[in-house]
């Protein structure tokens, strides 16, 4: 028998190239698969395995974000790879998503939510070995802030191609990173009525579909303030707790 493995940065590449061909772009900042390759460097790897990682992965976990900040710098190739080859577990924003990625998956593992006590380096160890996916509704480089206004329009602009850039991943649990009280979540919002139309809500955090046997996390943007860095990642972990232990066949993905 002969198992045909799909090569997900190669099909995304392809997917990248008609999407600049088809809309206005500065410089196109590509996403996806996090790369799983050689290293270059403590912070950099190269493209490797990590399609193979992905598609033998029973629990693939994609973080849908705003944008790339440039943070002030002139946007080139070089930069565009530092993106999917960026392993800095220790940045603000990116600790953050490696904690939360450390804590889905040990939920899923235990049924429990693990306390806020294990170490960055057992966190970003498991980060290392995981393939995991992060996607930018806006794939034009901002700094600092995007508003609301200028991600929904993107996300509008451009809904047919992130559609499109999410069924190839096919994640089990997209976590849509953008939410605040004031405007909700347009990403959230944006899932919701291109990927999982059938949401349940489990709870403010929570929603899953059971036709698809997905799960959307309705989640801040992962550098926010309106909540410590502990406390965000306790309330989202302990409300995906209480969904595992209602759907414990979510478990069972694959």
């Amino acid at each position: 028998m002969i198992c045909i493995m799909n090569n997900y940065t190669k099909i995304l590449n392809e997917l990248f190239e008609e999407w600049e061909k088809e809309r206005e772009f500065t410089h196109f900042y590509e996403d996806g698969l996090m790369y799983r390759g050689e290293y270059l460097s403590p912070y950099l790897r190269k493209s490797g395995k990590e399609s193979e990682l992905w598609d033998k992965c029973s629990t693939r976990v994609m973080f849908v974000l705003k944008d790339v900040n440039a943070r002030g710098d002139t946007p080139d190739d070089d930069q565009d790879l530092r993106y999917r080859a960026f392993l800095n577990t220790g940045y603000r924003g990116y600790k953050n998503l490696t904690y939360w990625l450390y804590g889905i998956l040990k939920t899923i593992e235990t049924s429990h939510a693990p306390d806020y006590t294990f170490t960055n380096a057992e966190a970003s160890q498991l980060f290392d070995e995981t393939p995991v996916a992060y996607i930018n509704c806006k794939k034009e480089a901002g700094y600092s802030r995007c508003s609301y206004s200028t991600l929904k329009y993107y996300i509008e602009r451009d809904k047919d191609f992130l559609t499109e850039e999410i069924k190839i991943l096919n994640p089990d649990i997209i976590v849509c990173c953008a939410y605040t009280e004031s405007t909700g979540n347009p990403i959230f919002d944006f899932v919701k009525e291109n990927i999982c139309p059938d949401l349940i809500k489990i709870n403010g955090w929570i929603y899953y579909s059971e036709q698809l046997n997905k799960v959307i996390i309705n989640a801040y943007h992962f550098t926010t303030s309106a909540m410590g860095n502990e406390a965000m990642y306790t309330e989202m972990t302990e409300a995906f707790e209480e969904f595992i232990k209602q759907y414990p066949q979510f478990k069972n993905i694959r």
